[in-house]
């Protein structure tokens, strides 16, 4: 058992937990952020990045009936309002929010938040939305673990040996952030580069461990009550385009969210999210497009009375997280998240280092 996880377990048996959520509630000085990206039975042979799940169906069913219990869900539409007209807030407000737009959002996580009447925002990258291919970080590491190729080099760039399973997640992860440093062409240029390299190719046929969801899906979910976000159109890192490239992936995606559901969104979530992908030019450029607010992907508190709206910070929830540490965060994350800045989107914490969300 890890200092975190021991310190979770001694705090919430302690009666702390709950003693620090009521002292917020009253003060009103806090909302903690939910990150999600899938819903899903895991295991070991799963041919897909496994950083991603976030959850069993089983762990997320016990996450939201805590947070029901204990919390008032909102949407972003909510906080904007607050921020922007001083609206009321209920008492201690949370947002629960999912990356991506993975089809298990809506099998398997929509189901159990209409089950727990806890609502959330599904942060979409439209160009993948309803498509048969996946996302291009799960593609680079499908492709890295499907290969029969001993070793592929990316061009002008690193080598990584793919001998066996545990070498193959590795490269993975050593790819991804090689591509997180590059300018938006040479990632492109990369990714098809493997696809040469590998001969595997998912753009034609998909993969049912790792489909999208479509609009008829996402529609459904905005009838039972869900918020639809932003995330882009093709999930790039926004800090190395051009700007109109920028622009179009920001502008883009909130007028095809907008046509599609009928919901403008107000919302979007950086991908990857971390603090050097979030630049000055980034940040204006999603004011520019007409975004309210925008979440960040490293953890943090986020306090009422001080909001940096464009940088808001979220809890990534993680499949290898108790329940008691799960509480723990929400209530004191500065304490039960510290650790995680030290340690992974998509994400020791992977989340603050390489989760693709």
């Amino acid at each position: 058992m890890g200092k975190r996880e021991w310190a979770s377990q001694v705090y919430c048996r302690l009666g702390l937990n709950a003693a620090v959520r009521v002292w917020r509630a009253r003060r009103a000085c806090h909302i903690p952020i939910l990150a999600y990206h899938r819903v899903r039975s895991h295991s070991l042979t799963l041919p897909f990045d496994l950083e991603l799940v976030s959850a069993t169906p089983e762990q997320f069913r016990r996450q939201m009936q805590y947070v029901r219990r204990h919390y008032t869900s909102i949407a972003f539409a909510d906080l904007v309002a607050h921020l922007d007209e001083g609206a009321p807030l209920p008492r201690n407000p949370i947002l629960v929010t999912f990356d991506d737009g993975f089809i298990d959002n809506f099998g398997e996580a929509y189901p159990i938040l209409l089950d727990t009447g806890v609502r959330a925002t599904f942060f979409v990258s439209t160009g993948y939305v309803g498509q048969p291919g996946t996302f291009w970080f799960d593609e680079v590491c499908h492709m890295l673990l499907e290969t029969d190729a001993v070793m592929v080099t990316l061009p002008g760039g690193p080598s990584v040996s793919l001998l066996d399973r545990p070498s193959r997640r590795a490269a993975g992860e050593a790819v991804l952030s090689a591509m997180k440093g590059v300018r938006n062409e040479i990632r492109l240029r990369w990714i098809e580069a493997l696809r040469e390299q590998t001969g595997v190719r998912l753009l034609e046929r998909g993969h049912p461990d790792s489909s999208t969801m479509n609009w008829d899906q996402v529609r459904e979910m905005v009838s039972g009550g869900m918020e639809i976000g932003s995330h882009t159109v093709t999930h790039p890192i926004l800090s190395n385009l051009s700007g109109p490239q920028l622009d179009r992936e920001l502008q883009e995606a909130r007028e095809t969210i907008a046509r599609e559901t009928g919901m403008v969104p107000v919302a979007l979530a950086y991908p990857v999210g971390s603090p050097e992908m979030t630049t000055t030019t980034v940040r204006e450029a999603v004011k520019r497009a007409g975004y309210g607010v925008a979440v960040a992907y490293y953890p943090g508190v986020n306090r009422l009375g001080s909001l940096d709206r464009y940088d808001l910070r979220r809890i990534a929830v993680e499949r290898y997280v108790s329940d008691a540490l799960f509480r723990s965060s929400i209530s004191l994350p500065e304490f039960f998240l510290t650790a995680a800045l030290a340690g992974h989107h998509g994400g020791g914490s992977v989340q603050a280092s390489r989760a693709f969300s």
